[in-house]
């Protein structure tokens, strides 16, 4: 009884106040990229873009530790062990602060090869540094999110998503309308600021709800360090696989094919994932409530929100459908001399990629709460392997629609294989 009066107060409005701020969130980056395009112009925007691109590959660098923290943390947090709760919210952020030392240590390395190799072009090294250092710093305040996530308060992790935006708006806003000539390493200060301040406001939001501190007096550090890292390498593994899957494409468009079609790419790869944010709004809070109620034996729980979602899942289908057939109006619209027309081949192959990707990721949300990891790191690992080569070798003969579809192939495995395994094994527990 307990647990379901939690889900009908704490879930239904992380869902209502996700979408609130979601929605802002969305409107905000439609908004920011034609205000980034109109002050960085499209050659400029797509070299951004790979830079920032690259610079995300620091997301991986914290070995799971946040994910592994926010699992463990949510069970902790329902079996009600204060004590545990704070002691593995200071030893994850022990663990980080570290790391984003050896992180930063390591993009400078990357960097220079990139630079020596001639991948990139030495006049991007200052934006890139900057950009490097930035990710690193926001790689340690970042933590905030999943102690946000494993609390139930989703909400204010969104709502930390839109300040960001807002700031970044407000920054990139004061040096056009002031006539600052565009400026690379000006835009990677922003941005980076952006980041800072908004992490800044979500961790001030929990100290002050949940009495978080920070005192080094915890015993049992190597305990709560190997149950973070033994679920977050998993994680980890995840992590790494899906950046080459899906943070590649950028890097490998502007060497192949040049800067400006990794704005064209770019551009219909936000539309898209504007609808998939939609969608993954419902599944923002579903991960830590999967384990909150999995941690209880509340495995009925789970079944019925999977059909909820699937039900939600094909109305946002259809809706996908109806977005693909009016994508070069709504292009237009938004970007007006800026605009790019696109082939009927690439917007049904975006809309076919959108709709498979999100129906797995109900299931994945599953088996991430419940730490049933391992075949869907299989999956991941294979289809990482493959994907860069894949993706050049298609690129040569179709473009941007070969590099797409080579990571439509390379997700396949676990979009099709995960569910299954969740949906026979939720099953047999209620059973």
């Amino acid at each position: 009884m307990e647990g379901q009066n939690f889900l009908k107060n704490e879930y239904s409005k992380n869902i209502i106040l996700n979408y609130f701020f979601k929605v802002l969130s969305i409107v905000g980056g439609l908004v920011a990229v034609n205000l980034y395009l109109t002050y960085l112009r499209q050659s400029m925007y797509g070299l951004w873009v790979t830079i920032s691109s690259i610079a995300s590959w620091a997301a991986v660098g914290d070995l799971g530790i946040g994910n592994g923290l926010r699992n463990e943390l949510t069970t902790a947090y329902a079996k009600g062990d204060l004590q545990r709760q704070r002691e593995l919210s200071e030893a994850a952020v022990t663990m980080l602060a570290r790391l984003s030392v050896c992180l930063f240590l390591i993009l400078t390395v990357i960097s220079e090869i990139l630079f020596v190799l001639g991948i990139m072009d030495s006049s991007l090294r200052p934006p890139m540094y900057i950009c490097n250092f930035f990710m690193c710093v926001n790689f340690l305040l970042g933590v905030s999110k999943s102690i946000g996530y494993a609390y139930q308060e989703s909400w204010m992790v969104s709502m930390s998503q839109f300040s960001n935006i807002l700031f970044g708006l407000a920054g990139i806003g004061f040096l056009y309308v002031f006539r600052v000539s565009a400026s690379l390493i000006l835009f990677a200060f922003v941005n980076g600021f952006a980041g800072v301040f908004s992490n800044i406001i979500l961790i001030v939001q929990l100290m002050k709800k949940f009495k978080i501190g920070f005192t080094g007096a915890y015993k049992k550090k190597k305990e709560h360090r190997n149950r973070i890292l033994s679920v977050g390498i998993k994680f980890f593994v995840l992590q790494i696989s899906g950046l080459i899957l899906y943070s590649t494409d950028s890097v490998i468009i502007n060497r192949i094919i040049g800067s400006g079609a990794v704005t064209e790419y770019s551009i219909i790869t936000k539309v898209y994932e504007t609808g998939t944010t939609l969608f993954s709004i419902v599944l923002i809070s579903f991960w830590s409530a999967v384990t909150f109620q999995y941690s209880r034996g509340n495995y009925k729980w789970v079944i019925h929100e999977i059909k909820k979602i699937t039900c939600l899942w094909g109305g946002f289908s259809a809706g996908v459908i109806i977005v693909s057939f009016l994508l070069n109006p709504i292009i237009q619209i938004w970007l007006k001399e800026n605009a790019i027309i696109y082939s009927p081949s690439l917007i049904i192959l975006f809309a076919l990629y959108t709709i498979v990707t999100s129906w797995g990721s109900i299931y994945v949300n599953v088996a991430n709460g419940i730490g049933e990891i391992n075949l869907q790191v299989i999956c991941s690992v294979i289809g990482a392997v493959i994907n860069i080569p894949l993706s050049v070798i298609l690129s040569k003969s179709m473009g941007i629609f070969g590099i797409k579809l080579a990571t439509l192939l390379c997700c396949f495995g676990g979009i099709l294989v995960v569910p299954i395994q969740m949906i026979i094994q939720l099953h047999g527990k209620k059973n």
